[in-house]
Order: structure tokens, then sequence, then C-alpha cells
């Protein structure tokens, strides 16, 4: 049987203390070696970056192009560039309408507010012809400005044998101004509203002056071709009448019509 003897016994276990406090030192030397060298490999690292990007960085600052000197080229080239002339761009950007021909030929029927039963008048006047042509302005695509100028003519009789006319013999020449409105925003319209301002000379049987006013509406089913009705308000400076006093004579008409509308291009 083996037997060991206590004394050498506590002399082993007393120096095992003394083994395990200097493991314990040398680990935690290692351990502040490899945590020092860490810091180190990341300190050289952060230091390495810096100097391949810092070259980089000044390299774009000083290669950045220069700004453009516009002020050599003319204003047309410059409207989308300029920002100073950006409204300026704007603006030539907006559809612009050449001149356009415009006519129309249509009848109607005239209403007579106030009858003068001097002249043996009845409630409506004589239906007449109508036959305008004129030109509009160029300009922007909503609102155009023209001139017109018209001849209409009775169709019917008129007063009785002694003091009225027959068709065919009064004539009235209008010249005036026309304002085109376009409803859409098509570069074909479909869709305008006319306002007409006129000052319509009778000019047989007798000369008389007087003022019209007017608004119609187009409808084109064809490029430059449409129709059109048209309500309008006038008046007419008449002559004396059998019993010596001064006449004026209002009208209320209605019209209907073909209008035609062609574009002159440049």
């Amino acid at each position: 049987m083996y037997h060991v003897d206590p004394l050498v016994s506590q002399r082993h276990h007393r120096g095992l203390p003394g083994i395990t406090l200097l493991i314990a030192l040398a680990g935690m030397v290692y351990r502040r070696n490899t945590v020092r060298k860490r810091h180190l490999h990341l300190a050289c690292a952060l230091l390495c970056g810096a100097l391949f990007t810092a070259p980089a960085s000044l390299g774009h600052a000083q290669t950045a192009p220069p700004e453009e000197d516009l002020s050599e080229l003319p204003p047309e080239m410059r409207g989308g560039l300029d920002p100073e002339l950006s409204g300026a761009g704007r603006q030539a950007d907006e559809p612009k309408d050449p001149l356009r021909i415009i006519g129309g030929i249509g009848g109607g029927l005239s209403l007579r507010l106030a009858r003068n039963l001097d002249f043996q008048q009845e409630r409506f006047a004589p239906a007449f012809l109508d036959l305008y042509a004129g030109l509009i302005l160029p300009g922007a695509r909503g609102f155009r400005h023209g001139f017109t100028v018209g001849v209409s003519a009775n169709l019917s009789g008129d007063g009785s044998f002694s003091l009225g006319m027959d068709p065919f013999e009064q004539f009235t020449i209008t010249p005036g101004y026309i304002g085109r409105i376009q409803l859409d925003d098509s570069p074909v319209a479909d869709f305008l509203l006319l306002l007409k301002v006129g000052i319509p000379l009778t000019v047989s049987p007798d000369f008389a002056p007087g003022l019209e006013v007017g608004i119609g509406a187009t409808y084109l089913f064809l490029t430059g071709l449409g129709i059109y009705a048209e309500v309008s308000a006038s008046a007419f400076m008449g002559g004396d009448s059998p019993s010596g006093s001064f006449t004026i004579h209002p009208l209320l008409s209605g019209e209907l019509g073909i209008y035609v509308d062609f574009e002159v291009l440049p």
C-alpha cells in the first residue's frame, strides 16, 4: 500500500497558490499587450485611410468646373439657362397663333323693341342675309383681337306700298371689332366664342348710322369650317317720321350661319 508522507503533501499544497498567482499575472499582461496592439492597429488603419482620401478630396476640389459665362449668348439661347431670363424663356414657350382669315355667311331675324307706327312697322323686322370677312391678328392662343367688315341685305319687304321697301332694297355696311376666344387648349380649336362691336351704316335706300354689340358661339366640325349662332343688339338713327319727329329703331337679332377660319402660315 502506497503511503504519502503528510509533510511532503503539505509542502506541495503550500506551493500551488504561488504558481496560480504567477499564471494569473502572466495572463493579465498578455491581455493588456493584446488590447494595446489592437488599438495600435486601429490607429494605423485610420491614419492610412486619411492619407489616401485627403488627396482625392483635394483633387476634386481643385478640378471643379468653372461656371459658364452666359452673358455672351443671345437672350433667346439664355432663356432656359439664365435664372434672370427664366420668365422670358417661359413666355417664349407659350403657344402663339399666326394671322388668321375669318369669314361667315348667315341669315337671321330681328325683333323690334319699339315700333314706329308712322312707318307702319311690324313687330318683326325683315329677315336679313349677312356676309362678313375679317382678320384675326397674331397672338396668344386663348384670346385674339381682329377686325371685320360685313354687308347685309333684307330678304323680305317691310312696311306698306307707299312707305315700305322691297326685298334686297336695304343694304348695310358694318365695320367692326371682333374678339376671338378659344375655349379649349388644342392646337386646332373646336369651340370659339366671338365678341363683336360694330358701327352699321345703312346706305340704301336712305343713310342711317347705328351701333351694334353681339356675341356668338362657333363649333368647328372640320379644320377651318364650322357653324355659328349669334345674338346681337343694335340701334339705328332713322330719318324724320311723317309727323316730323326724330326716330331711333332698337333691334334684337338672332343669326345662324357658316363660319370659316384659316391661319396664314409665315
